[in-house]
């Protein structure tokens, strides 16, 4: 889509969004500091199983953001986000192109992040050829969201393939009207609305943005150990998006959203040449839900999904430069059922059919006088059953017990089982007790790959046991604190790893024949100290972790607290990470511990106006993360001190 049809959008918005800005705000978008502890608790997911839950009940370890949360922070994407969820790291990459990759529970993955399921509304972004969402996903949105859940670990009993380490679903706005404009440091420019309305029993609801910037200089310490002719780089980027949906009676809906990301320059792989290399990725979706309540004991909810990706890089293939191309579509259906044969108890099954293929897969050189295929150009066939059963045994005692099959191409089956328990002994703390297993498919990058792949893969497993502990503590009105703790121990089995052999390059890619054990701790602390001051703190202590092929940080911590002004807000939020360690094509390169620390402000000058300061890394600290690239003998570089000054308008 060109900047006509972004332009469109925004037009749309100033001629047809109306509504009562006091009537569309929801609880989920309230402030730390409007909302109990206990509120925050008893707030409603439905990833983990599928039904509405609270977080206190929810048979997982569950981290939540509603969207005031998320405004306060002031973070530029879910990937910064994903930051301050005990267990998660989110890291820059460059393997694929500027971007980030997602490690959980000291388990890291390459830049697609195929260890993680991210969902869009309960709908799949992860793309079969990489297998994760952040092969066409970067930097993604956060304007447009409502309420983001985590999940943290195993989650293939419900959503089959990918569900390994974490889901992520991301909940779109469906009442909002607003309208942003912003500028800051390294030329960036932003712009974005949200807009909705509602005419007898149809609703709609809408979302565009427009954000680019120059990049930031990176000199010769960088690039030329990569390129010795490369004296610098920068890391400009351009992203857009369009959302939009359309409902009748909250029985049919209709969504669709597209969005592209545009890198130039910076680092492609083992690659760096400023002018030159590039990145581009794109996503479209289409969904049709339909939900059917047949009586008060059976709920039917079905949709239909579209998913097309594209990525191209350009970069070289043995010297010769030229176009990386992949496109990728895939078709599903999915059902779920909800029976409720009486108080307390809910029976969910469902099915799920789906048809990934790849549509377009070669390098092209630049003068067009190579043209290399680098994979099949076929599909697969994904086909899931499960079964939940969700009782409560007691006024203290709630039960899970789940199980799903799926079959790959009928071919690969893989059965995944879970279990909980929720204990609440007092009106102040529960205890959770969880069991599940999951599986990723390889993708199709490790089975087909011209020069990498291997068919015979297997899919990886892994099986996690862990407790969790919730406690509210009783404290002098309007004081408040809150602590959840999880201990997690986890075996994974068929781990795929790339290792000297007999391929193309010298190297193959195998199922280890090892199981890897990894363990640890995971805490959230949140208090709220007077009636204008709260602070939340995120921390984990890995005590066994993947050491392959870096190191995750053993111990990372995220801290945020915000003070609340008569006319607005002040946030400051920091991150720290322990050091790591980047495997090199000789040796290995110890990356030292850093602190980076952010602050947000936001001044109401009108009752519809508003003002806003964010700036990132206050303190231009210059720090590193790993990559798989041996070549990066620092490690990469992140970007240091930038800011934006906007103006919200609320309609």
């Amino acid at each position: 889509m060109g900047r006509a049809v972004y332009l469109a959008y925004f037009l749309l918005f100033q001629t047809n969004a109306f509504g009562n800005v006091e009537q569309q705000q929801s609880s989920s978008s309230q402030s730390l500091l409007e909302m109990s502890l206990e509120d925050l608790l008893n707030v409603t997911i439905k990833s983990s199983t599928l039904s509405d839950i609270s977080v206190r009940d929810a048979p997982s370890s569950v981290t939540v953001f509603t969207h005031q949360q998320i405004k306060e922070l002031g973070v530029q994407s879910v990937e910064e986000l994903l930051n301050f969820v005990p267990g998660f790291q989110s890291s820059r990459e460059i393997f694929i192109g500027d971007g980030y990759r997602i490690g959980v529970r000291g388990t890291p993955s390459p830049q697609p992040s195929f260890n993680v399921l991210f969902l869009i509304n309960g709908k799949r972004m992860n793309s079969d050829l990489a297998g994760g969402a952040m092969f066409e996903n970067r930097y993604m949105t956060v304007p447009n969201i409502e309420k983001i859940e985590v999940i943290r670990g195993p989650g293939s009993a419900l959503y089959g393939t990918n569900a390994f380490l974490g889901v992520v679903n991301i909940i779109t706005k469906k009442q909002s009207n607003e309208f942003r404009v912003a500028a800051g440091n390294l030329n960036s420019l932003e712009a974005y609305t949200n807009f909705s309305g509602e005419s007898g029993e149809w609703s709609y609801s809408g979302f565009a943005r427009y954000y680019k910037d120059s990049g930031q200089l990176y000199g010769p310490d960088i690039t030329t150990p990569i390129n010795p002719n490369a004296e610098f780089t920068r890391d400009p980027y351009t992203a857009k998006d369009v959302t939009g949906s359309i409902s009748w009676n909250s029985t049919v809906s209709f969504e669709f959203r597209h969005m592209t990301r545009d890198m130039e320059d910076f680092f492609v792989f083992r690659a760096v040449e400023d002018g030159l290399l590039r990145a581009k990725t794109q996503q479209d979706s289409l969904s049709l839900s339909y939900d059917l309540r047949i009586d008060d004991k059976w709920l039917l909810e079905s949709r239909l999904v579209y998913l097309s990706g594209q990525l191209t890089t350009t970069e070289p293939l043995n010297s010769v430069v030229g176009d990386y191309a992949y496109q990728s579509s895939e078709w599903g259906m999915e059902v779920d059922g909800h029976y409720y044969p009486i108080v307390d108890h809910t029976l969910t099954f469902g099915l799920s059919l789906r048809r990934p293929g790849v549509d377009v897969w070669q390098f092209k050189s630049a003068d067009n006088s190579e043209l290399i295929s680098l994979g099949a150009i076929d599909h697969r066939r994904f086909l899931g059953l499960y079964i939940q059963d969700e009782i409560r045994i007691s006024d203290t005692l709630n039960a899970t017990i789940g199980l799903r099959s799926d079959i790959i191409s009928e071919h690969d089956r893989n059965i995944n089982p879970r279990a909980a328990i929720v204990y609440t002994p007092k009106v102040k703390s529960t205890f959770k007790f969880i069991y599940g297993t999951a599986f990723r498919s390889p993708n199709r990058f490790q089975t087909d790959d011209r020069y990498l792949g291997n068919p015979a893969l297997k899919a990886e497993e892994i099986e996690t046991s862990e407790i969790a502990w919730l406690q509210d503590y009783y404290l002098q009105s309007p004081k408040q604190f809150q602590s959840v703790f999880s201990i997690f121990y986890s075996k994974h089995k068929n781990l795929v790893e790339i290792v000297p052999g007999e391929g193309p390059f010298g190297l193959q890619t195998i199922n280890s024949t090892g199981n890897l054990y990894s363990s640890g701790l995971e805490a959230e602390f949140q208090a709220k100290v007077s009636a204008n001051f709260s602070a939340k703190v995120a921390l984990t202590r890995l005590f066994n972790y993947e050491h392959s092929p870096q190191n995750h940080p053993r111990d990372t911590l995220s801290f945020s607290s915000t003070y609340t002004l008569p006319n607005g807000f002040l946030n400051i939020s920091a991150l720290y990470r322990s050091q790591t360690t980047q495997t090199l094509t000789v040796g290995e390169l110890h990356i030292g511990d850093y602190w980076r620390i952010n602050t947000n402000a936001n001044w109401q000058v009108t009752p519809q106006l508003t003002a806003t300061l964010s700036i990132n890394n206050v303190t231009n600290s210059r720090y590193y993360s790993p990559s798989v690239i041996e070549t990066m003998v620092k490690g990469i570089e992140n970007r240091g001190r930038t800011f934006m000054v906007g103006l919200d308008y609320t309609f």
